[in-house]
């Protein structure tokens, strides 16, 4: 047992597992051989192997909290969020003062979060809302532990700016009021107020990270880990000026930005970012931004989403044929990136091509974007337009077919405006497509159509026109 654990301190963790193998092959109850060696499967990578391990440890000592959060941990290892989230519940209600199953906790929160965002297109909002007020309530109780941990501090900041990105009506989260304004000295748990505000909730984020950054200055945390947390108060910063429009505030974000840079100028989010802040609107600084996106490419080739915004500048610049390489390149990085294809759907456009409505109904099959569905909805609507005023052109034939996407573009449209409900006439729009699909699901469109012109000939022009011209 001692030279196996000596073997993984020196990181021969292969040799150190035969060790211990031995070791809990002597002695099956030994539940210190079966941790040990749960350790070192985890160091070398064989998480299955490990957890079986760890579950051992349980078997022989069941009140043993280290296995049980290892065990917790190998599930969030393995992304996992469902599972981990469990374990974690479960020992917090054994052990509710455990800091490292608050932390766990919070991370798992975050995890399934991020998960339900990027695969269920947004519609399941209200329990994203509902996670990231618990792993905020499970922040919140370890920093009442230890407010000097700068890990739980820059976990508080990526769960607010989370929160962020949810439609308004979903940006709620209840804090200590200690929280929300410093100033106050009272205990946590003495008054709580709730935020409904995106300004508000951004402001804590950035004043965790900046809290967090603080701690790790003090503790001479090393710079890379100090640099990233420089990304976060730039990320939050950046977001700030596009709320507010503010060229100072932008200002502000690219001078941090450039201090991030500094600290790790290896990594390829932060030319990315350096990127974006320099091609926004308020700066306009392009050939910067240009600069900014290569380097971010050469430091990871693979980089879909550097290409992409590459492109989107050559777009600004009107550079099309630039820009339409740099989205091809996107695209074979990453064939289902939504964004180049939506960029590619731009040029198209630009350009006036035969397959834009193809590409569009492409982009909205591959996920949910504001822009994406507007463009598309705009393109089916025109071609019902033409399709009800020219004698060449069969209504019945443009449902069949398969790109003119009005089922799409109906359910499409409809998970905008809950993403975006200030856009009311959206909500009109939706109505409007799904007559025509209901009408078609009885009887012939055509004859269906012909009912209307009978009381009123230019209803449906008026009502398609109406929406062409919003769209527009």
């Amino acid at each position: 047992l001692r030279l196996g654990l000596q073997l993984m301190e020196s990181g021969d963790y292969q040799k150190s597992i035969n060790h211990l193998r031995s070791a809990a092959r002597s002695d099956p109850s030994d539940s210190h051989c079966w941790e040990a060696l749960g350790d070192g499967y985890l160091k070398r990578g064989a998480f299955s192997a490990a957890k079986k391990c760890y579950a051992k440890v349980v078997q022989l000592q069941p009140d043993k909290i280290y296995p049980k959060l290892q065990i917790a941990h190998i599930y969030q290892i393995l992304g996992l969020a469902e599972e981990s989230l469990e374990e974690y519940r479960t020992i917090l209600l054994i052990f509710p003062e455990c800091l490292p199953a608050m932390k766990g906790l919070a991370e798992s929160c975050l995890l399934l979060v991020r998960k339900r965002l990027q695969y269920s297109g947004g519609n399941l909002v209200q329990e994203v809302q509902e996670l990231c007020q618990t792993g905020v309530d499970a922040i919140v109780s370890a920093l009442m532990l230890n407010n000097s941990i700068s890990c739980l501090w820059k976990l508080l900041g990526d769960i607010l700016v989370t929160l962020c990105k949810l439609p308004k009506r979903n940006q709620t989260v209840t804090l200590p009021t200690s929280l929300v304004d410093p100033t106050l000295h009272e205990s946590p748990d003495q008054k709580i107020s709730t935020l409904t505000s995106y300004r508000q909730i951004l402001t804590i984020a950035l004043n965790a990270y900046r809290k967090a950054l603080q701690i790790a200055k003090a503790l001479s945390i090393s710079s890379n880990l100090q640099g990233r947390l420089v990304y976060n108060i730039a990320y939050c910063l950046n977001l700030d000026a596009t709320l507010s429009r503010s060229v100072e505030k932008k200002r502000g974000a690219l001078r941090c930005m450039k201090e991030c840079l500094r600290m790790m100028p290896r990594s390829y989010t932060a030319w990315n970012l350096l990127g974006i802040i320099a091609a926004s609107d308020e700066l306009q600084q392009y050939a910067l931004a240009q600069h900014a996106f290569i380097k971010s490419i050469q430091v990871e080739r693979v980089n879909p989403s550097a290409w992409t915004n590459l492109g989107s500048v050559y777009l600004k610049l009107r550079c099309l044929n630039l820009a339409n390489d740099c989205f091809k390149e996107a695209q074979t990085i990453d064939p289902a990136y939504l964004m180049a294809w939506l960029g590619q759907s731009t040029v198209a456009e630009e350009i006036d091509h035969a397959d834009t409505k193809k590409m569009l109904h492409h982009t909205c099959c591959l996920g949910s974007h504001h822009n994406s569905i507007v463009l598309f909805s705009y393109y089916v609507l025109k071609s019902l337009l033409e399709a009800h005023t020219s004698k060449h052109c069969s209504l019945n034939k443009l449902y069949s077919e398969k790109h003119a996407g009005l089922p799409l573009a109906s359910v499409q449209m409809g998970s905008s405006y809950g993403k975006h409900n200030t856009y009311i006439y959206i909500s009109c729009i939706v109505a409007f497509i799904q007559r025509i699909d209901s009408i078609h699901s009885k009887r012939s469109i055509s004859d269906s159509l012909g009912t209307f012109v009978l009381n009123d000939f230019n209803v449906i022009s008026v009502d398609i026109l109406f929406y062409l011209l919003y769209l527009n």
